[in-house]
């Protein structure tokens, strides 16, 4: 797909990028924190948020490979921050489950290492995360599927055959609930399709748009690890306010 092969890896368009990952995120996160959830179409809209966040990894994946240098200080770098958001994050939201951060940490790993792997092991891993995805409530946010985004992003980015399937299934499976949570197997059907369609739309929207309406230079406009850092500090904000907020309205 032509709009696909000048996709942007650095510099001013990036930060862009990140920008609106932070926007989507946090139009996401005072939905589900402040208002429980009540604007549906808002949270799928804002979904696209960690695909976006998955989009900015890749491309440090990249980076690294490009330079041969080793992975494990920016690995490192993520672990810290899961660990230390992770507190924030219990306050924020009432369900028990691993930070986003824990998941992008996994998925630095997974995008490192994934187009060495063969078939068979890339197939097997395809196949946990859609198990995952319809019959477990993942300890992680994101779940398998989530560790597995940039892997697929970075083959976009690379140009590989079936990439760009390869994505829209991880997507796709990121998005789902537990079958069990349903009556019937045609409701959870309707309702991942529904939930993938309108997210892929949110997803467009905050990805394509910063990237018309940004000039294409190599300037940076936001400092290292930004998007990163503003993860806990949000979280913690939207947490100690909840109550009063909720008490408000």
């Amino acid at each position: 797909m032509r709009i696909l092969n000048d996709l942007p890896v650095s510099g001013m368009r990036l930060d862009a990028i990140k920008i609106s990952a932070i926007l989507a995120m946090l139009i996401a996160h005072v939905n589900v924190i402040y208002f429980d959830n009540t604007f549906l179409p808002v949270l799928l809209l804002s979904r696209g948020w960690f695909s976006l966040f998955c989009y900015a990894l890749a491309c440090s994946v990249l980076r690294v490979q490009e330079q041969k240098k080793d992975l494990t200080p920016y690995m490192t770098s993520l672990l810290i921050l899961a660990v230390i958001t992770q507190p924030f994050y219990n306050i924020g939201f009432e369900f028990e489950r691993a930070n986003a951060l824990f998941t992008l940490a996994a998925g630095a790993a997974f995008a490192f290492h994934f187009e060495k792997m063969s078939t068979l092991l890339k197939v097997i891993f395809y196949s946990l995360a859609l198990i995952d995805a319809t019959l477990f409530h993942s300890v992680w946010e994101y779940s398998i599927a989530g560790a597995l985004l940039p892997a697929t992003i970075l083959m976009i980015l690379k140009k590989q055959p079936y990439a760009l399937l390869g994505f829209m299934f991880m997507l796709l499976c990121s998005n789902m609930s537990p079958i069990f949570d349903y009556d019937s197997i045609s409701i959870w059907i309707t309702d991942s399709v529904i939930s993938f369609v309108i997210g892929m739309f949110g997803l467009i929207l905050f990805f394509f748009v910063p990237i018309k309406l940004c000039p294409d230079k190599e300037k940076r406009i936001l400092p290292r690890y930004a998007m990163h850092i503003f993860y806990p500090v949000h979280l913690l904000i939207l947490g100690v306010t909840a109550p009063f907020i909720n008490d408000y309205f």
